[in-house]
C-alpha cells in the first residue's frame, strides 16, 4: 500500500491529570477514594505511586500485613495528597 500523506501515529502528549500523576511517580502520597471504591489496605496508609499507566497506577505501601503492591484504577481515586518523606 502507498503511504501518501499518512504519518505514523505519535503517542499523545501527557496532559492534565496524567501529567500530575506522572510527576508524582515515586513520591509518598495519601489516596482518598470515592465512596464504594475504597481500598481497605490503602485507605489509611501512605503509599508510593510506583508507575502511572494511563487509566491505572501501580502503588506500593507498607501495611500491618507487610509490603503490598496493587494496581488502582485512577477513576476510583477522588484526590491524592502529597505527603512528607517519612521512613
Amino acid at each position: 500500500m502507498l503511504k501518501d500523506g499518512i504519518t505514523e501515529e505519535q503517542p499523545a502528549p501527557v496532559r492534565g491529570v496524567g501529567r500530575l500523576l506522572s510527576s508524582a511517580e515515586g513520591k509518598l502520597v495519601k489516596l482518598n477514594f470515592f465512596d464504594g471504591e475504597a481500598d481497605p489496605e490503602l485507605g489509611l496508609n501512605a503509599c508510593r505511586i510506583v508507575k502511572y499507566e494511563g487509566n491505572w497506577m501501580r502503588v506500593a505501601a507498607d501495611t500491618k500485613k507487610g509490603h503490598i503492591e496493587k494496581m488502582i484504577a485512577v477513576s476510583a481515586v477522588r484526590s491524592i495528597e502529597l505527603c512528607g518523606e517519612v521512613e
